[in-house]
């Protein structure tokens, strides 16, 4: 028998919750939640760790918004994973007489909250009648004829029944002529058809949006019976694996990261590894103290250069960008066996002790093309089954847009589906070479020396990814022409819920090629000064500003001989999660296939969402060309 999918969450609850006796009903409705999350799934998940924010800490980012009275409880719709939408709930829901704190509502606030969690994670939309008059065919409406026996997406009842926790099937839904549901008119059957099948197979009007987890299908009924009833008998294997984890509000807060680089031959040509290692350094440089952090080379076999090292103070920083400077390509070797490399970071990872709460770990893996490993499961289920076992995330940022002669059972495009599809938690991909993916009538970028911006930007795209903190972009362009005596003079705002601002400065030539000020919203020259890295070609620098005052800001940049190329961008970081948020989500995933839609989503929220407000938008194709987006606010 295969082992459980194994689910962790967060859960932002508004007000201070500091004793065991304020933690207990949270903490036994949650028991019951994996036992209904056993039970939806016939056993195929379970949920693993919980982890409370108390005082509404990050609840812009977590799983679970949890607010005093909640009189409509809901979910976003497939968003797990996926670093936007929530759940919502409260301590009463529906009526302020329903009270998480009343055992007689047990019952319900259990139902409640796992049926949004099959909307938030499964995609599984309602199966109850309604009397609210509604056009919306994927919204319940009256006259709905819910399944029969019903689901975990009918109404809530007060009471605790198992066999109700259940998706729907072909005999509670087609085989009784109870058909007549948002869920099924949207996907034309019933749950456990839907989950059990790829999105690939869903109406064209849904095709490509809904989260799909390959390990439901086998646990579906067979035709013709209703689902497997699991609890209570199951009781001590759905909870075998659940732990709560409440965050101290005065406790620090740390990123572990293990970074594996490839330094195979071709990492070292047309400054790919050079400019890797810029980027890396720079991430060390924007490290906080506590954060941990460690550097593994591989290509034939692999080399522990940094171990897992706890960040203390600059001259932490210092010692291990030395350990990155020395770094060097293998001549002659091909090989990219990163198997033996991935399993050393998980090691080094699982045994890492510190006295903060980790917001997360994950591996980083810096590659030009795809493994050359032959392992016994292939590469790609090896890695999913390590990662996946132990929920940390596994990210590739690939310098190849087209196979290598000696990649085994698949490419660099298998590695792109490979880390947000498999992995849990998720990880990314993103292309960080020149030019573009091979696509007919578009020809690639010529060989030249690589730049460091695409890895370091990419690094802190795939750290917002991961971590409840949140960062915003405050300010960014790219391929800016400076000349000698008329400096880029760039503004940008920093509103009272940031912490901390980063800036980051990427141009051609030496340190000494451009001069940066900063100067405050007093006119006045900001004394933090800028860290510099150069890999020989371009210099990364970086400013970090702390309690910055709010206000106005200007970066200028001048060139001080030859005119410059310059990149900047400008992020701000709030440590307690109550900003504002930006995000694009493209709805088909990381990678869409010619004739396919394109369609993204743009958000800007603060807890909610915010309607109304002014987006503008561009893409960059792969020839290089920008194209702008006209977006529609349609208030959701």
């Amino acid at each position: 028998v295969p082992p459980s999918r194994l689910f962790d969450l967060t859960v932002s609850i508004y007000k201070p919750i500091t004793t065991p006796a304020e933690r207990q009903p949270y903490e036994e409705l949650f028991r019951l939640f994996a036992d209904g999350i056993y039970e939806v799934t016939n056993g195929a998940h379970k949920i693993r760790t919980v982890t409370f924010y108390d005082n509404g800490r990050f609840a812009d980012r977590a799983d679970i918004q949890w607010i005093q009275f909640e009189q409509q409880p809901r979910a976003s719709t497939n968003a797990y994973g996926r670093g936007r939408g929530t759940v919502h709930m409260g301590d009463a829901i529906f009526s302020q007489n329903t009270q998480i704190t009343d055992p007689n509502d047990v019952g319900t606030f259990l139902n409640t909250l796992t049926h949004e969690w099959s909307h938030y994670t499964y995609g599984i939309l309602d199966e109850y009648a309604s009397d609210k008059t509604s056009t919306d065919p994927g919204s319940p409406q009256s006259g709905d004829t819910p399944p029969q026996p019903c689901s975990v997406m009918c109404a809530a009842p007060p009471s605790i029944d198992f066999a109700r926790l259940n998706f729907s099937t072909p005999k509670s839904t087609a085989g009784v002529g109870r058909t007549n549901t948002a869920h099924y008119r949207t996907f034309g059957a019933s749950a456990w058809e839907t989950v059990a099948r790829p999105p690939a197979n869903d109406p064209p009007a849904t095709r490509g949006t809904r989260l799909y987890w390959d390990d439901l299908a086998p646990k579906g009924p067979a035709a013709g019976q209703d689902p497997s009833v699991e609890l209570p008998a199951a009781r001590t294997t759905a909870r075998d694996a659940l732990n709560f984890v409440w965050v101290d509000a005065n406790a620090p807060t740390a990123k572990h990261r293990v970074f594996l680089i490839d330094v195979s031959a071709d990492m070292g040509q047309d400054n790919k590894l050079e400019s890797a290692k810029l980027a890396i350094k720079n991430y060390v440089d924007r490290t906080n103290v506590g954060d941990l952090v460690g550097i593994i080379t591989f290509a034939n076999t692999h080399t522990v250069v940094q171990p897992l090292t706890r960040i203390d103070d600059d001259a932490t920083r210092t010692a291990i960008k030395a350990q990155i400077d020395a770094i060097q390509a293998e001549a002659g070797v091909t090989n990219r066996n990163g198997a033996g490399a991935d399993a050393a970071a998980i090691t080094a990872l699982q045994q890492a002790s510190t006295n903060a709460f980790i917001i997360d770990r994950g591996v980083y893996t810096i590659i030009d093309g795809a493994f050359t490993d032959n392992t016994d499961p292939f590469i790609f289920q090896k890695l999913y089954n390590d990662h996946s076992a132990v929920g940390i995330s596994f990210s590739v940022f690939n310098y190849a847009a087209t196979p290598k002669q000696n990649d085994l059972f698949s490419n660099s495009l298998e590695l792109l589906r490979f880390p947000t599809t498999a992995a849990n938690p998720p990880g990314t991909y993103q292309f960080v070479g020149n030019g573009g993916f091979a696509i007919p009538g578009v020809a690639a970028a010529a060989a030249s020396p690589v730049s460091a911006g695409a890895l370091s930007s990419a690094l802190g795209a795939a750290d917002q990814q991961s971590s409840p903190l949140v960062d915003v972009n405050l300010g960014t362009a790219r391929s800016q022409t400076v000349n000698p005596g008329t400096p880029l003079t760039a503004n940008f705002y920093v509103d009272a819920t940031l912490d901390e601002v980063e800036v980051a400065v990427l141009f051609d030539g030496s340190e000494s090629a451009a001069d940066l000020t900063l100067v405050d919203p007093d006119s006045l020259s900001a004394s933090e000064l800028p860290v510099c890295e150069s890999d020989g070609y371009d210099t990364l620098c970086t400013i970090l500003l702390s309690q910055p005052a709010v206000g106005t800001w200007q970066l200028d940049v001048a060139a001080t001989g030859s005119p410059l190329t310059v990149d900047y961008a400008v992020t701000g970081h709030t440590l307690n999660g109550d900003t504002y948020h930006a995000a694009v989500i493209s709805q088909a995933g990381a990678f869409v296939t010619y004739p396919e839609e394109i369609v993204l989503v743009a958000e800007l929220s603060r807890g909610a969402r915010i309607a109304g407000a002014g987006v503008t938008a561009w893409a960059e194709g792969p020839d290089g060309a920008y194209v702008d987006l006209t977006l529609l606010d349609d208030g959701v």
